[in-house]
């Protein structure tokens, strides 16, 4: 039981269980503090597996989960326990056996979450649930695309196929789009509608990677290191006129600077 699973960074890749293996699980995740999962797909072969991507994990979050497609798996996406928080955003599930995304208590923020199937999209047993811009379809007329149990938050959501777009707490919630909703009463200190402000949400940001010729390491100039103040290795480094200057991790206990660095 820990919190320590720093930086784990999961990207451009497609993981696929074959054919065979009811048991399987696609990718068995943990992130603490900082990383994420960007532009991966995970598919059954068959459609038979227990998870597609499961994060039930003690200790999970905060990390970015982004661009990635499940398809097949009883459940696409599981996530679980009480503490921390995870952020998804342009997630697609399809074609899972059971529901697309299960909640069991972990609070989750989730933007452009796009699922078809059959069996019910999402399941929030526990944990508050931030949901915009969610596209649920391909549902059975006899069952809700949402069952809410807990804390939740919907903005510009609609459902196709399912009886309704949401069941909260054994609640029928009438229509197949939301604009926005709330399960709980809001708090506020003064007398203002409540509702948000419907600020236009910006894309997160990509990182553009540049080759490693374009990287300088501050450790490359160690030799001018002078009782232990590293200005004059870092100065050396950003006058190399490489974009990407890095400190090197694990060769020293630190960066001592006791001189200016332009």
């Amino acid at each position: 039981l820990c919190n320590e699973a720093f930086d784990i960074q999961i990207n451009d890749l497609t993981l696929d269980t074959g054919s065979g293996n009811p048991g399987a699980v696609g990718l068995h995740y943990i992130c603490s503090n900082t990383g994420g999962i960007k532009n991966v797909t995970i598919r059954s072969g068959d459609g038979q597996g227990v998870i597609g991507l499961d994060m039930k994990h003690y200790g999970q979050g905060p990390s970015l989960v982004k661009g990635v497609t499940v398809i097949g798996f009883d459940c696409g996406l599981w996530t679980k326990r009480e503490l921390y928080q995870n952020v998804f955003e342009d997630i697609r599930l399809e074609n899972q056996r059971v529901v697309g995304l299960l909640n069991q208590g972990l609070p989750v923020s989730i933007r452009k979450l796009v699922s078809k199937n059959k069996v019910q999209a999402i399941r929030n047993e526990g944990g508050q649930m931030v949901l915009v811009d969610a596209d649920l379809s391909g549902g059975d007329p006899a069952t809700a695309a949402i069952m809410n149990g807990a804390s939740m938050y919907l903005s510009n959501c609609s459902a196709k196929g399912y009886k309704a777009l949401l069941e909260n707490k054994g609640t029928l919630v009438q229509g197949s789009v939301i604009k926005e909703w709330f399960s709980d009463e809001w708090q506020t200190l003064f007398p203002t509608a409540k509702r948000s402000l419907g600020l236009p949400v910006k894309e997160t940001p990509d990182l553009p990677y540049e080759p490693l010729t374009s990287w300088e390491s501050v450790g490359a100039h160690a030799a001018k290191v002078v009782n232990g103040d590293w200005g004059p290795a870092i100065q050396a480094a950003i006058d190399s006129g490489k974009s990407t200057v890095y400190f090197p991790r694990g060769k020293v206990s630190g960066y001592t600077i006791r001189t200016p660095v332009i």
